[in-house]
């Protein structure tokens, strides 16, 4: 038996043949590829493909079913795009009053590692903003219409870390007080904040968390979601960013660099007693 943790054979596949170069990862397609055509995927193994795509179109061999994957690679872009655009107004709002809001997780990704906004999809969009703006985020979204899931009371941020907007163009934005769900105290939000930086994204500058901060950001989700697809699709988020953090040093040369402390040694460790905690 499986442990929940691991990703199943066929998953490990689909990993191999998304993140391989060459001939490893085609060899690792040919092996997946009859069972990808025979069954139906869900969750994190679906959300694959379009890097799968990416992959092995490098290669240039229409014999390996290319083309067939190419559909999902532009439905994620258009996808993606369409979630983009929609919450561009809410962010640009934000920041015309002074609230500097900080993209989490699938725009994060995309904009930081990815550049691509057909090779990950996105279910909604994450922004993270100060304890002591919600209210006004709040009556921002509601004005533009968007509309809270929940009431936002002392007592709901007391004990919650996000909160759900919906957009009636069908667009969900998570608005976040909080960087980690269990880490409310000890000055963690504040020293993430300290190191956030802007990378450019679609002509737009958008704030993100700090390479380091971001893998963090990163395991936990993996940690948090081990028992179900969730973790095992941000397995390939992680081999992305560390893909890339030592692949293009360069790149990031300008880039904040921290070194994991102490506390963060124990957010993730208390990954392990979270498994079946509530998720998203």
């Amino acid at each position: 038996m499986i442990p929940p943790y691991r990703p199943t054979a066929r998953q490990e596949l689909l990993l191999q043949a998304a993140l391989l170069p060459g001939e490893a990862g085609l060899a690792a397609w040919r092996r997946v590829r009859p069972s990808v055509a025979s069954e139906s995927l869900h969750g994190a193994s679906a959300s694959l493909l379009p890097l799968v795509y990416q992959n092995l179109a490098r290669l240039g061999d229409a014999d390996v079913g290319v083309e067939a994957l190419k559909e999902r690679y532009l439905h994620t872009w258009g996808e993606n795009l369409r979630f983009y655009h929609s919450v561009l107004p809410l962010l640009q709002a934000f920041e015309q009053v002074g609230i500097d809001a900080v993209v989490l997780k699938g725009l994060a990704l995309i904009a930081r590692f990815y550049r691509d906004p057909g090779l990950r999809p996105m279910a909604d969009v994450d922004a993270l903003v100060s304890s002591t703006d919600v209210e006004r985020v709040s009556a921002i979204a509601g004005g533009l219409g968007w509309r809270s899931r929940h009431r936002l009371t002392p007592g709901f941020l007391r004990v919650k870390h996000a909160g759900p907007f919906d957009h009636q163009a069908g667009v969900a934005c998570d608005i976040h007080w909080r960087v980690f769900e269990e880490a409310g105290g000890g000055g963690v939000d504040e020293r993430v904040r300290a190191t956030t930086e802007l990378v450019r994204f679609q002509g737009t500058r958008l704030r993100v968390l700090s390479p380091t901060d971001q893998l963090l950001h990163v395991c936990r989700a993996v940690e948090r979601g081990a028992g179900d697809s969730l973790g095992r699709g941000c397995r390939a988020d992680r081999a992305r960013g560390l893909d890339r953090l030592a692949a293009s040093p360069g790149r990031h040369r300008g880039a904040t660099v921290r070194r994991p402390d102490a506390a963060d040694a124990r957010l993730l460790a208390a990954g392990d007693g979270c498994h079946h905690s509530a998720r998203r």
